[in-house]
């Protein structure tokens, strides 16, 4: 190629005084005129498109390259994202389900706990109210007694006072006493 640029680099140079011409840039020329204008031109863009496509080759093919490495790491980001949210979405539902599950088991405590409380308070006012009914049935006959013992006392003093003072009277409990004993 060595050749074809040194060639191409002389028509270029002498491109401009050749389209010129002899007359000066002034006269009124025809299409012959613009000839060396559009050889120059096409030189130009066949010396552009040979010295220029490797290099824009090489471009686009390493930014084709960078594209795919960038594409191929976005897919392999994307993948581990996809496998952290479905990890998050795993930890979650079963955070959730323990939340559900230790919600019902705390109803459960609760209602069993308030369960035997209530049942515990039951018993508890049942063996009170025993408890008072046996301590009022044993105080109403320890007053019982009492006033038994008491009643007994009066009436043997007061049949005693009236015995010391009535002689028949005497006479008659002492064969009340006697007939008892013998019967």
């Amino acid at each position: 190629m060595g050749r074809t640029a040194s060639w191409v680099a002389w028509a270029l140079a002498a491109a401009p005084v050749r389209a010129a011409g002899p007359g000066g840039a002034g006269h009124a020329g025809g299409v012959g005129d613009l000839l060396w204008p559009a050889v120059n031109l096409g030189l130009l863009a066949v010396l552009l498109v040979a010295k220029a496509r490797r290099p824009l080759s090489e471009f686009f093919a390493e930014e084709s390259k960078r594209t795919r490495r960038l594409y191929g790491l976005a897919e392999k980001k994307d993948k581990e994202s996809q496998i952290r949210l479905e990890i998050y979405r795993k930890k979650m539902a079963d955070f959730e389900s323990e939340e559900r599950r230790l919600a019902e088991k705390s109803r459960r405590e609760t209602a069993a706990f308030r369960k035997s409380l209530e049942d515990g308070t039951a018993r508890a006012v049942r063996a009170m109210r025993r408890g008072a009914a046996a301590r009022i049935e044993g105080e109403r006959r320890a007053v019982a007694r009492g006033l038994a013992g008491d009643l007994a006392r009066a009436v043997a003093g007061e049949v005693g006072r009236r015995a010391a003072a009535d002689a028949s009277l005497r006479g008659r409990i002492a064969a009340s006493l006697v007939s008892r004993a013998g019967a």
